[in-house]
């Protein structure tokens, strides 16, 4: 099953430091509902599903979270800041967490999750004025409604064989 669209993610050649703007992508990469949480979670519930499909499935979107990840890293990088695992919007738990992974395998906590980042995606995308950070923000949000999409498969799959 394909788990990213068939579009380039821009490059990232041009893009000049701006600490504030890679501090709210950091949210993003390493937050509570984060890249960094999704790799996680979609590797620890592909490993506990009783289904090979659905497990290969997750296995081929945690694939896709982690080039988001490293992609967002280097975005990050970019802008002037060490990619480190932390959120400085969290000040409680600045750090990444594995408390933060759902352990779980509730494809509802998985929508969640992805509905989840798909908001603050977006809600990044609106606050920044960087056109060419928006735009690698936006392709990422087409794989994430894309995975949206195929978790909303999967949940009304398992839904009729219930």
């Amino acid at each position: 099953m394909k788990c990213q669209r068939d579009i380039p993610y821009p490059s990232l050649d041009g893009i000049l430091p701006n600490p504030s703007i890679a501090r709210l992508i950091l949210h993003a990469y390493a937050g509570k509902v984060s890249e960094d949480t999704a790799i996680h979670t979609y590797l620890f519930q592909s490993m506990v599903v009783s289904s090979p499909e659905i497990s290969q499935i997750l296995m081929e979107i945690s694939k896709v979270e982690m080039k988001h990840f490293h992609l967002l890293g280097c975005l990050i990088k970019k802008l002037g800041v060490l990619p480190v695992y932390l959120d400085p919007v969290d000040a409680h738990h600045p750090f990444w967490s594995g408390k933060y992974v759902s352990y779980e395998g509730d494809f509802g906590e998985m929508l969640l999750l992805d509905i989840q980042a798909i908001r603050d995606y977006e809600a990044i995308v609106h606050t920044i004025g960087d056109e060419q950070v928006q735009e690698v923000l936006k392709r990422i949000v087409l794989d994430e409604q894309l995975h949206l999409e195929i978790f909303e498969r999967l949940y009304q799959s398992m839904d009729k064989n219930l």
